[in-house]
């Protein structure tokens, strides 16, 4: 993903920080804002408890606000197929809410919520991405999944 992340925003990654982990922080979105808000190029990594694995990338900063942002550089990616998928620029690139962990498309691609790694709580869907006719390429189906972990990792270019 790092290939990925230096094409979008022409430029080179210098180095990599986990600033959140579910391990450590534990799935709260207020915990997650807290460390997460006001941050530029991070990448979300998931785990599903079916053992997918996938994400996204979001150029623009987190905030506690139910906002969209039109993040023309933000993808989404799975690792199980090596693919990333790019945004169709519909101006829901990242949603972000208080309620929420990391949140990417209009019709919440991916949207974490409160207790995701005890409860079906991370939502998935098909919206502002174009997943190359691969459907449900993310977490393996469309709707709720339970997650193992996820991190945040700010990318420092």
């Amino acid at each position: 993903m790092i290939n990925e992340i230096e094409a979008r925003l022409n430029k080179k990654v210098k180095g990599a920080k986990v600033i959140f982990s579910t391990k450590i922080d534990g799935d709260d979105p207020a915990k997650f804002h807290s460390k997460c808000d006001h941050i530029y190029n991070t990448l979300t990594l998931i785990e599903a408890v079916n053992n997918r694995r996938f994400g996204g990338f979001a150029n623009l900063p987190w905030c506690s606000a139910d906002v969209y942002k039109d993040d023309k550089n933000c993808f989404l990616f799975s690792l199980d197929y090596m693919e990333a998928y790019k945004y169709k620029n519909d101006g829901k690139g990242v949603h972000s809410h208080k309620d929420y962990g990391p949140s990417f498309g209009s019709r919440h691609d991916i949207n974490i919520q409160k207790n995701s790694l005890s409860e079906n709580k991370c939502y998935t869907d098909e919206g502002s991405f174009d997943y190359k006719s691969r459907s449900a390429a993310l977490s393996g189906s469309k709707g709720y999944v339970q997650l193992n972990i996820f991190e945040v990792i700010e990318i420092i270019v």
